[in-house]
């Protein structure tokens, strides 16, 4: 909504797969994050467009996209899997960087599951805080810093078999 600020809990944090994710081809592994940015004076609706392979796991587990609403009263992260999703405690976490987190998860959770996280700059709400995933594909938009006041520091996801078919291909 308008009066909503970028880092107030009802602020929807949206992260979305494309209509070409999953399949072989031009565009196929592009993802978007989408929310009320806390980068802009004054603060207004922006996206973040992303590559690599978060964004196909994400739909390969059955997904198109997740939208993230409210503040956690304690740190955590998201696990999604084929069967569902979990908010997990993300305490261990808290206070690293977004590629020592991430690593930290796929060593918990298995190499094959890819992760969304912010870093430091995120946790303390910097505006002009990025999203990494995967293998540094970056988000801007301050998205890092509406992860970090929702208390969300990744989102971790395991990688399904729901590929997409085309009806024409």
């Amino acid at each position: 909504p308008p009066h909503v600020g970028a880092l107030d809990p009802e602020n929807r944090l949206t992260f979305l797969t494309g209509p070409l994710v999953g399949f072989a081809g031009f565009a196929s592994s592009r993802w978007q994050v989408c929310g009320k940015s806390p980068a802009t004076v004054p603060e207004h609706f922006c996206y973040s467009n992303l590559g690599g392979t978060w964004g196909v796991t994400l739909k390969f587990a059955g997904y198109d996209g997740i939208i993230v609403q409210g503040r956690s009263e304690r740190p955590v992260y998201l696990f999604v899997q084929q069967d569902g999703a979990q908010l997990r405690d993300a305490g261990h976490l808290w206070g690293k960087g977004a590629i020592e987190a991430r690593e930290m998860l796929r060593s918990e959770l298995g190499g094959s599951v890819s992760v969304v996280a912010c870093g430091q700059a995120g946790e303390n709400m910097a505006v002009m805080a990025s999203l990494l995933a995967d293998r540094d594909a970056s988000g801007s938009s301050g998205f890092g810093a509406v992860m970090g006041a929702k208390n969300l520091k990744d989102i971790a996801v395991a990688k399904g078999n729901d590929r997409p078919a085309a009806e024409h291909p």
